[in-house]
């Protein structure tokens, strides 16, 4: 990888030898010095840019060294210092919109659908579900977790049907498989070894979509249900069906 940090040249003592300055603007004296950690915390955040660009995927290989020589070029042909570090603040907005248009593109084509066929599947959803409306009425929290013993009180509630240990563990396994974000692990200072889900809220921001197969039509149409559809259960806007689940 090029650094680009062998592009920060050395200034002149005087920028206006450039020709940089102009007789109608103010002149502000800023010691050589300060403009040069200026330039490295540019540098400094370029450089993990690029690092980012190329750990997710958005750009590797050719594609990536290219846009890396190309900019150290035109950094190293630039000999006002200013100029330099407006050129090098360009280029990190160029890579910022860059991961930016990932993501984005990431939210609305990468979403992970998923069928509901058998009671796993649906507590794992229901568990989804629980901790997506936890989030979201309780946006200032740092970590939100759920562990088997709650989840057996979710799925009584639903049901009303006494879930075992082992399905519940199944449907939580299956949660995180889903949502890869969370963690399962043994409850720390447990005895009885009790397993929980728990995951940070910031990394828990996007969730996976669902699809939900009515299994007595044996592979007939598929319901999506619309985040219009979801509220409206959620608050008691409409009586929810059994299709809802």
């Amino acid at each position: 990888m090029i650094e680009i940090a062998e592009s920060i040249n050395s200034f002149a003592k005087d920028s206006r030898q450039s020709g940089f300055e102009s007789p109608k603007d103010d002149l502000l004296e800023i010691p050589v010095s300060e403009i040069n950690l200026v330039l490295k915390d540019l540098t400094s955040i370029y450089n993990s840019l690029v690092e980012t660009l190329r750990n997710g995927g958005v750009e590797r290989g050719r594609e990536l060294a290219r846009t890396i020589e190309n900019n150290t070029l035109a950094l190293k042909a630039e000999k006002d210092p200013i100029q330099k570090m407006l050129l090098l603040n360009a280029f990190i907005k160029q890579l910022n919109n860059k991961i930016r248009g990932a993501l984005n593109s990431k939210v609305h084509e990468g979403k992970n659908t998923i069928t509901v066929s058998t009671k796993i599947k649906a507590r794992a959803i229901q568990i989804i579900d629980y901790l997506r409306i936890k989030i979201a009425d309780e946006p200032q929290r740092k970590e939100i977790s759920l562990d088997s013993s709650q989840c057996r009180i979710l799925f009584s509630s639903k049901d009303g049907d006494k879930v075992s240990r082992r399905d519940t563990i199944r449907a939580m396994a299956r949660a995180w498989h889903y949502w890869p974000d969370l963690r399962l692990e043994h409850r720390p200072n447990d005895g009885r070894m009790t397993m929980r889900l728990i995951g940070s809220v910031k990394d828990l921001s996007i969730s996976p979509e669902f699809e939900y197969k009515d299994d007595k039509s044996k592979g007939g149409s598929i319901w999506q249900r619309s985040r219009l559809d979801e509220l409206s259960i959620i608050f008691g806007f409409t009586q929810p069906k059994a299709e809802d689940f």
